[in-house]
């Protein structure tokens, strides 16, 4: 007779979920630190960078900022801790990976209209940034600033995309969409610990103002879809499509939008939220039950008893929020 092995968490505990996210965190700022002056090292013996220029600050921003293997290695140390960092904390927790950072099947149209919601709010990100640049001008680091030089550098267009957009896509929507949004049982306080921890990651506060309503959309389609899929198809394309309008346009990360493109934004984005809501009816209000690395033993505890407190009593009054028909937005998952 087969004996069934200890089972597996559906869901990773919230605190090894935020410390996990944490620590992940600095190792992810050391890795590119340490990389970083790799590709520097790199870059003085090929003479790419003039030791004389780095004397002047805005000058040794654009150098460090477009130099491939700075830049590059920076992004690959980064981007291997924030990848691996939180499928280890998954298997040291012994939690399913597909449940516990979100790696579930979706609607096809929460890959659209997560997509085109998320560029939609393209435009009043953009006007969030530039009023913040007019009202604190000096609260900055010039990220915003070296991203722009990045996107303008003489970088292969499908490297480019791959660094700016493909690599932070996957990496971002794990950690956070993914690792600390599925470890808290709470819906309202996932989206609101997700959103708010994913913009102040970006560090700038003129970049961080900027991702905040995309941070809030793209936690509430993960929410919605009960996946990170959506999302990182989501973020690709934001960060995609902000890259050849750098290039292709030649604009600005942050430029102003016109007028218009705020109400038009806004409606296209709720139009895209009806789909999304329209197309995800129902969901699960509480995380699932523990899944066996073994088949269920006959006879055994595993088994459901027949006229036991597994079967459903005629009569019975149902248990708040168990009706499969509640709205995934506002129900809240049983203790």
């Amino acid at each position: 007779m087969a004996v069934p092995t200890a089972p597996r968490r559906a869901r990773i505990p919230a605190l090894w979920a935020l410390v996990g996210a944490v620590i992940l965190f600095f190792l992810a700022i050391g890795a590119a630190l340490v990389m970083a002056m790799v590709g520097f090292a790199i870059a003085i013996a090929r003479g790419d960078i003039d030791p004389a220029t780095l004397s002047d600050p805005e000058a040794a921003q654009r150098a460090l900022m477009t130099n491939l293997p700075i830049v590059g290695l920076s992004l690959l140390g980064q981007s291997l801790v924030m990848l691996i960092g939180p499928f280890v904390i998954a298997r040291l927790n012994r939690a399913d990976i597909k449940e516990g950072l979100g790696f579930r099947s979706a609607h096809p149209a929460t890959f659209v209209a997560g997509s085109l919601g998320v560029l939609a709010l393209g435009p009043t990100s953009d006007a969030l940034v530039r009023w913040l640049q007019e009202v604190a001008p000096d609260w900055s680091i010039g990220s915003l600033e070296g991203l722009d030089a990045l996107a303008k550098a003489d970088v292969p267009l499908a490297l480019l995309l791959f660094m700016m957009a493909v690599t932070p896509g996957f990496t971002e929507e794990i950690l956070f969409r993914g690792l600390i949004q599925r470890s808290l049982r709470r819906r309202a306080l996932a989206l609101h610990v997700s959103a708010i921890t994913f913009a102040l990651i970006h560090a700038d506060p003129h970049h961080v103002i900027g991702v905040v309503p995309v941070g809030y959309f793209l936690a509430w389609v993960a929410l919605r879809a009960d996946s990170t899929w959506p999302t990182i198809v989501a973020h690709i394309a934001n960060n995609a499509v902000a890259v050849l309008a750098v290039r292709a346009l030649e604009t600005d990360l942050g430029e102003p939008p016109p007028l218009w493109a705020l109400p038009v934004g806004w409606a296209v984005c709720a139009l895209c939220v009806l789909v999304i809501r329209r197309t995800t009816p129902t969901a699960n209000t509480e995380p699932p039950a523990p899944v066996s690395d073994s088949d269920s033993v006959p006879g055994s505890a595993f088994d459901a008893v027949p006229g036991s407190t597994f079967d459903a009593i005629p009569g019975s009054v149902p248990v708040p929020g168990s009706d499969p028909g509640s709205d995934p937005d506002t129900a809240e998952p049983r203790s």
